[in-house]
């Protein structure tokens, strides 16, 4: 595990803030500098910042290329946990129990207590 992978490691339960943080950020700056080079190149005073924009088109669909599948796949995990809560059946959530506590071991933080006190709250012990 590289230098990357311990620093977000130490982010533990905080990885799906982070990545909704940094893939809305990137989608906002690829938002102003498409319209930066859609309607306000050819205008007095902003065409000298075209450069600036195309580089931040290119800075930012790099970013999104990077957070974006992240945060899909924990976003994914987080709303698989919240369907399995909303399940009303016993013999359903215990066939998919093991379902659940990976998303959870994966997510950590707050979603994984949640999970635990969850199952506590249904009588169910967490598999491993």
């Amino acid at each position: 595990m590289g230098i990357i992978g311990n620093l977000w490691a130490k982010c533990e339960g905080k990885q799906l803030a982070i990545c909704a943080t940094a893939t809305f950020a990137f989608t906002l700056l690829l938002i102003f500098s498409l319209f930066h080079l859609g309607f306000m190149q050819d205008t007095e005073g902003w065409d000298e910042l075209t450069g600036l924009a195309i580089s931040l088109l290119v800075f930012s669909l790099i970013g999104l290329f990077i957070s974006a599948p992240e945060f899909l796949h924990l976003k994914g995990l987080a709303n698989l946990i919240n369907e399995l809560m909303e399940i009303t059946s016993s013999a359903e959530l215990r066939r998919r129990i093991s379902e659940g506590s990976d998303a959870a071991a994966k997510l950590r933080g707050g979603h994984e207590l949640a999970w635990n006190s969850f199952l506590e709250e249904k009588g169910l012990k967490k598999r491993r």
